[in-house]
């Protein structure tokens, strides 16, 4: 059910039919993945609806009246206020046929361009001005994340990568649905067997189909989704192809439909679909589809609010945990850097006597060394500024590898508290992450300080105590059951996962973690037997849903013994090395196994 290529130009056309010109006069945050802004046109009021969500990420024009799912406006909400409310959309433009719409704005302190990127677990919302400089964004994304396309205020605005073709024709790009020629596809069908499907073709070579778009031009082109590419690589055929997937983009694309097995739905287009063989549902205008597609099923979150208060106390900290690394790795010099430098202390130091001020290079030609120099400074003032960078980047050799290795270690803590505060289910569990937050970011007690009576840390069994001395009911581990059984347990805080590995865990136990990505402790109780397919499958879905990969459709989840686990020397709570593990691909689901 994608929100696909086709579906962003539908949406594009019905915000230029209904918002354009339309005034911004509200603007809120409905979830932590999406924001909504209340729009002035037609003589009435249109929500609009952009999300980033991994499954559900859209912009959708609605009826349904938005609420903020937060007490304060986050700083996204702020960013977006500033520039954006009181303004007016004057454009609506998609990128190509990516899945890239841009809202330009003017009226503001700047022209704006939000620009809403639906590209599932890759989705994102951001501000940029005219010149296409990023202002802010939903989801920051760092060097250490993509060192290719950074999403960082200040930072330019970089376009998603042209997908292109499969091999032997990998460095060509897909092609363009809209200018491309009958002729063109049929020669690029050549590299594809006789028995291959033709929608499976189709999207290895043509730019923005999904599967659910290319199965369907192929229905109605062909009579039966499952054709083969053999007979189909002539003129004619190709150009149908082709006419049917530009049909689909254009403004008669038809009425919006959706295919619906009771209240269970099977697929969602801004066209009848007609490849499952019986009539659809059809929708009188896009927004009424989507309003029945993206309808609410989810309970207000009663804890939302303290969640929100707890994430803005730890995510400055791993803003600056993020700018300290980078500093830090900036600083490090090769040794191969670190001997050039001495060198050219040296040698400006040997050839003192025939350098005069005011020089800007000494040349060294039986090294074949050209050395800049400072024409303010005298020889022996210029070797000495020398030696002074190296001693300088030397000293930093030895000593940043320390400070590196205990940042990033910081920031593993700290993004892994924020998983468990995002997942916590109930008071008590985000209570115990706010406690392990506080400790970690308030740092080590002055030494000599004695503190109060009753107030050290609650012990086994024994309720803590909250704000206002208040006791609070300690927070335990998520137990659950397998299909076939099997006892199953989730840390739900970082000392969770250190009681649960160290401590309730058997040597033999089975041990599991999204791989390289912070998350939960998961152990599956099996007591040195074989583990059955079925419940390690539901160990590594529960694992894969308590990381920060949870919004994503498949997840990598490495899984070894428990007695192959072992603690990071001098590392905080549930932070660990282990070995001999093996990876399952799960996909994330919340814990409902009983």
């Amino acid at each position: 059910m994608p929100f696909d290529s086709v579906t962003t130009r539908a949406v594009a056309d019905d915000l230029r039919l209904h918002l354009l010109g339309g005034r911004v006069d509200k603007i809120m945050q409905p979830e932590a993945m999406a924001v909504a802004m209340l729009f002035w046109a037609e003589q009435e009021n249109h929500w609009l609806v952009l999300s980033a969500h991994a499954q559900q990420a859209r912009v959708q024009r609605t009826t349904r009246k938005q609420a903020s799912a937060f007490s304060e406006p986050t700083a996204w909400v702020m960013l977006l206020r500033k520039y954006l409310e009181g303004s007016r959309l004057v454009a609506v433009e998609q990128q190509g046929v990516d899945r890239v719409l841009r809202l330009t704005f003017q009226g503001g302190p700047v022209r704006s361009i939000l620009i809403a990127e639906l590209m599932g677990r890759y989705s994102n919302l951001i501000l940029t001005d005219p010149e296409l400089v990023v202002l802010g964004a939903l989801k920051h994304i760092h060097p250490d994340q993509n060192r290719f396309r950074v999403t960082l205020p200040h930072h330019p605005y970089l376009t998603p990568p042209m997908p292109m073709q499969p091999p032997p024709h990998q460095d060509r790009p897909k092609r363009d649905p809209l200018q491309s020629l009958g002729g063109d596809l049929a020669a690029d069908l050549t590299i594809f067997a006789d028995e291959a499907p033709l929608w499976k073709a189709l999207l290895d070579l043509v730019d923005g189909l999904s599967p659910t778009l290319a199965r369907e031009v192929v229905y109605v082109t062909t009579g039966a989704v499952d054709t083969l590419v053999g007979g189909r690589r002539d003129l004619a055929s190709t150009t149908a192809l082709l006419a049917a997937i530009r049909a689909r983009y254009g403004p008669d694309r038809g009425a919006p439909s959706a295919v619906w097995e009771g209240e269970k739905l099977r697929e969602y287009a801004p066209y009848p679909l007609r490849q499952f063989g019986s009539a659809p549902t059809l929708y009188h205008d896009l927004a009424a589809l989507l309003d029945a597609v993206y309808a609410p099923a989810r309970t207000p979150d009663p804890i939302a609010h303290p969640r929100a208060a707890l994430l803005a106390l730890i995510d400055p900290h791993r803003a600056m945990l993020r700018r300290k690394i980078t500093s830090l790795e900036s600083t490090i010099v090769g040794p191969e850097r670190l001997a050039e430098m001495r060198v050219q202390g040296e040698m400006v130091l040997a050839y003192q006597h025939g350098i005069e001020t005011g020089v800007r290079e000494l040349a060294v030609p039986e090294m074949d060394l050209t050395i800049p120099l400072d024409p303010a400074l005298t020889a022996l003032e210029n070797a000495q500024r020398f030696f002074k960078r190296y001693q300088k980047a030397r000293d930093a050799a030895a000593i940043t590898p320390g400070l590196l290795e205990a940042a990033r270690q910081d920031l593993d803590y700290l993004d892994q508290l924020a998983v468990h505060a995002a997942l916590a289910a109930d008071p008590q569990s985000l209570a115990a992450v706010r406690a392990e937050a506080r400790e970690v970011l308030a740092g080590p007690e002055p030494a000599g300080k004695v503190r109060k009576k009753g107030g050290g840390k609650p012990g086994k069994g024994v309720k803590g105590r909250g704000a206002g001395g208040k006791t609070e009911p300690r927070a335990v581990p998520l137990r659950l059951r397998a299909a076939d059984g099997t006892e199953i347990l989730v840390g739900r805080s970082a000392r969770q996962n250190e009681e649960l590995t160290f401590r309730l865990a058997g040597p033999r136990d089975i041990w599991l973690h999204a791989r390289q990505i912070p998350g939960a402790h998961v152990i599956l109780r099996v007591a040195g037997q074989s583990p059955s397919p079925e419940a390690l499958h539901d160990a590594a879905a529960l694992a894969a849903y308590h990381s920060q990969a949870r919004e994503s459709t498949t997840v990598p989840v490495d899984y070894a013994p428990v007695r192959n686990v072992r603690r990071i020397k001098g590392g905080k709570p549930g932070m660990v090395h282990y070995s001999g593990e093996s990876t399952i691909i799960a996909r994330p689901r919340a814990p409902s196994i009983d």
